[in-house]
């Protein structure tokens, strides 16, 4: 879910005034339709997502240099409860490779 401002960590900062405010009860509609920068994921924002109603997150992995946040960002949304079935990547192939490949 974006608010509008330019960069992410303010819109998370927003929702947790927002939570602070409001309470725990408070249930926010998100739709990941697109990949999760995986280097953005922390522990605080996957409980965030493990509290949406059967979350669906697609994860971007865009390199090699990815495989490593990609691998933590799986492990963050695992241990905060969600299943394993709706963890899904986007996989640009052939981006690290030499063009004649």
């Amino acid at each position: 879910m974006r608010l509008g401002r330019s960069r992410i960590e303010d819109d998370v900062q927003a929702l947790a005034v927002i939570r602070d405010s409001i309470g725990d009860q408070i249930r926010l509609m998100c739709d990941f339709n697109q990949g999760l920068d995986c280097r953005l994921l922390t522990p605080w924002v996957a409980n965030l997502i493990a509290a949406i109603r059967k979350p669906i997150i697609r994860l971007a992995l865009d390199s090699n240099d990815s495989k490593r946040p990609w691998t933590k960002a799986v492990r963050l949304l695992r241990d905060a409860g969600i299943a394993k079935a709706n963890i899904r990547s986007y996989v640009l192939c052939g981006v690290d490779m030499p063009e004649d490949d």
